[in-house]
């Protein structure tokens, strides 16, 4: 898509009934929206739910099939492929109480463990974003933290939180957090063995790097004389985690 710097162009969809906005600055467009629902996550060819963001309408005469669902939900999944999965769910306009009431199994002798509950938290927000449900959002990110610590040698649950604590969606008071959770998942993916799951992750990283964490680090690195890319991004972003000071 071409555009001129500066235009907004918001891309809405009648089927999914769900609005993103993309900002299109100088040099890249950014997603202005909820990060768990507007920016999508590369996952190649592992299986999970059409794109909605590729495709007009889901295959086949009954639309989305809740139990193909929940397969792709299981736990011989990647983290990041269920969230991606996830995802595409929430704006496939999913029914959210079944969503929900299968994935709703928190106790520790529940066989999924805890990649099941961080599955039912993950969806609780992804779902609130959609506006698909309503609820306490303090509450649900307080499920998802608790979700993702069990986790905490999975990077993706990282990238996760990182995104659920984007700071010009839920405010400057999560800036810490979310630069925390963020070089947590970079540290994690850099320690993994090269595999494709790695390049996922990777890729996934850098997506966040060049847009996300553009659009929030890149006027105050340019204020201190720094060029902004990936590298004094993620500068930035570890001197906030280490001291929890705001970039001006």
């Amino acid at each position: 898509m071409d555009a001129e710097g500066g235009e907004i162009v918001a891309a809405r969809s009648a089927i999914r009934g769900v609005s993103c906005v993309v900002l299109w600055g100088l040099a890249m467009p950014v997603l202005a929206g909820p990060p768990l629902l507007c920016h999508r996550y590369e996952i190649g060819d592992r299986p999970s739910l059409p794109d909605p963001d590729l495709v007009d309408a889901l295959p086949g005469p009954r639309g989305l099939d809740i139990y193909a669902l929940f397969l792709m939900l299981s736990r011989e999944q990647e983290t990041l492929v269920r969230m991606e999965t996830i995802r595409r769910a929430a704006l496939w306009r999913v029914d959210a109480g079944a969503l929900l009431h299968g994935l709703d199994l928190h106790g520790p002798d529940n066989t999924l463990g805890w990649s099941r509950r961080f599955n039912y938290a993950y969806a609780r927000l992804t779902l609130a974003h959609a506006g698909l449900i309503e609820g306490d959002s303090d509450a649900m990110l307080r499920d998802l933290r608790e979700a993702v610590e069990p986790l905490r040698d999975d990077p993706a649950a990282w990238l996760a939180l990182a995104r659920a604590t984007f700071p010009l969606v839920c405010g400057d008071e999560f800036r810490r957090e979310h630069a925390d959770a963020f070089v947590r998942a970079c540290d994690l993916v850099e320690a993994m063995p090269d595999t494709p799951a790695r390049g996922r992750l990777r890729a996934a990283i850098d997506y966040d790097l060049d847009h996300l964490e553009a659009y929030l680090l890149d006027e105050g690195l340019k204020g201190k004389g720094i060029v902004p890319d990936r590298a004094s991004r993620l500068a930035a972003l570890r001197e906030i985690a280490a001291t929890g000071e705001e970039e001006e």
